[in-house]
């Protein structure tokens, strides 16, 4: 297959990520982000220009959104040394909740284009976020709505946007952006709400109302959340951690279900935020009125805390979920009994068995559980 043959898999995986109302498990989701990771990994130039830069952004916003930390990691991998580099590996660590490595990997020149500086000054504003650095976040602020202002806002442009939707909420600032929020809105609407934009937006409108203690934001934004949710297993773990962010907020304290916000750190830690799944259980634990149920929601908080800070065993060998289903092979799991664990179907996980193998050069079973305890997913 020729270098335009294979590149035009990932076109059409961006293509398909916009018309995707997936409703078996999460197979076709995955399937459209291997289309593009395939078909961009297998060609990326040796010299750069602006419409690959910004289809290797589209890609790495669409695995991120996904919650495939490994597949972004792959597609930066496969990028190589170029200018864009240093911007998608903050984009990425910022994801991840690795705020060291964002601190580190933050390019230190002003980038030339406006789609960069508005895509570098949301990392920005996302570290000093995360950092709980209020000072920080009032000096960054005030040149976000200009940033928005000089940007027409695509669905690649869905995540830096988010990121200055939350920081407005909690400086109570969203009136100088509400009208990107709203054109980003009419946008989703526009395409149908397209699951794999659509639901990460949404929650990030939930944690914006959460930090504003908007009750009635909250309440649109999970009901918009909950509709387009529902068709993915994957992204329905999104509205898991909706409802306990929610209930924990403005609901009495003492009233969330233990199991709920367990359910809700699971489902987070499952798309890869690890911090938003650290910050759950924090809030979790100071709002318990049982000290040992506090006590554990704490540790669990510090666990993730720790997990995400520790280094991945294998960098971009397998997918966020070929990992998931790869563990649970090595604990002796049927298809069928993983697939019941992970919310997929059967033949959801034999198709990433097949993959795993094809990625491992692994031919019998004794092998491939060999390659997958060699490669730390035991």
């Amino acid at each position: 297959m020729g270098a335009r043959a294979v590149r035009s898999r990932a076109v059409r995986g961006l293509l398909a990520s916009v018309s995707d109302n997936q409703t078996d498990g999460d197979g076709a989701a995955g399937d459209t982000v291997d289309l593009v990771v395939r078909g961009l990994t297998a060609t990326m130039p040796s010299r750069w220009d602006p419409a690959v830069a910004r289809t290797l952004h589209a890609a790495t916003a669409l695995a991120l959104n996904s919650g495939d930390l490994n597949a972004a990691r792959a597609l930066r991998k496969a990028a190589g040394d170029c200018a864009a580099g240093a911007l998608l590996d903050a984009e990425i660590a910022l994801a991840s909740g690795d705020l060291d490595a964002v601190t580190r990997l933050l390019p230190a020149d002003e980038p030339a284009g406006a789609v960069d500086r508005l895509r570098t000054h949301a990392v920005r504003l996302g570290l000093a976020h995360r950092n709980g650095d209020t000072p920080a976040l009032a000096a960054l602020w005030p040149e976000a709505p200009a940033l928005s202002a000089a940007t027409e806002i695509d669905l690649y442009l869905l995540r830096p946007l988010a990121e200055f939707w939350q920081v407005a909420a909690r400086l109570d600032d969203t009136a100088s952006i509400d009208r990107h929020i709203t054109a980003a809105d009419r946008l989703l609407e526009t395409l149908e709400n397209p699951v794999s934009w659509a639901a990460p937006w949404h929650f990030a409108g939930v944690q914006a109302a959460v930090s504003a203690r908007d009750t009635g934001l909250a309440t649109e934004r999970r009901r918009l959340l909950e509709g387009v949710a529902g068709r993915n297993a994957r992204t329905s773990g999104l509205v898991t951690a909706a409802r306990a962010w929610t209930a924990l907020t403005f609901e009495p304290a003492g009233t969330t279900d233990d199991a709920q916000v367990a359910d809700a750190v699971a489902a987070l830690r499952l798309r890869g935020l690890d911090w938003e799944a650290s910050r759950l259980a924090g809030i979790a634990a100071l709002r318990t009125g049982d000290p040992g149920t506090s006590a554990g929601l704490l540790e669990t908080a510090r666990s993730v805390d720790a997990d995400r800070r520790r280094p991945r065993p294998v960098d971009g060998l397998l997918t966020e979920r070929e990992a998931e289903v790869a563990r649970e092979l090595l604990q002796g799991f049927t298809y069928r009994e993983i697939g019941a664990r992970l919310f997929i179907s059967a033949k959801t996980v034999e198709h990433h068995v097949s993959r795993i193998r094809r990625r491992l050069d692994a031919g019998s079973r004794s092998e491939l559980m060999a390659a997958l305890r060699a490669a730390g997913y035991s």
